[in-house]
């Protein structure tokens, strides 16, 4: 989803966001590749 105007970074976001969910090493797996490599699937409904 875009919103006119808005730029995110997306590692800043996704460092930001997994820090309470998930290791160090998992959180470079998420930005190197994708979020839903490192997050259990209950994590994923319950967001």
């Amino acid at each position: 989803m875009e919103f006119p105007h808005v730029a995110v970074n997306r590692e800043t976001f996704l460092r930001e966001a997994l820090t309470r969910y998930c290791a160090k090493g998992q959180i470079e797996k998420a930005v190197a590749q994708t979020p839903k490599e490192v997050l259990e699937r209950e994590q994923i409904k319950s967001n």
